[in-house]
């Protein structure tokens, strides 16, 4: 979970002169969590890479926003790498 950061109204949060970047930049997903997301399409476990989880079988690759939101949506997946949609 994001810690609260103060803001003045005039600059966003993530700026430069903030001390730190927002937490949703870094994926957080719970490790059982992870255990048990599914790709919908081939019903098989997904790994965590490159902010995305990919499925293991098909490799397509889900986003996760926030950084901890599994978008596990095939409407919202890109296409294995290699492959156009």
């Amino acid at each position: 979970m994001c810690p609260k950061m103060a803001w003045n109204g005039r600059e966003k949060p993530w700026s430069s002169s903030a001390p730190h970047a927002p937490c949703w930049e870094t994926s957080v997903i719970d490790k059982e969590l992870l255990a048990i997301l599914a790709c919908p399409v081939c019903k098989t476990p997904v790994r965590l890479a490159d902010e995305r989880l990919v499925c293991t079988q098909c490799g397509r690759r889900y986003p996760i926003r926030e950084g901890s939101i599994p978008v596990m949506l095939v409407e919202e997946a890109e296409p294995p790498e290699g492959r156009k949609a």
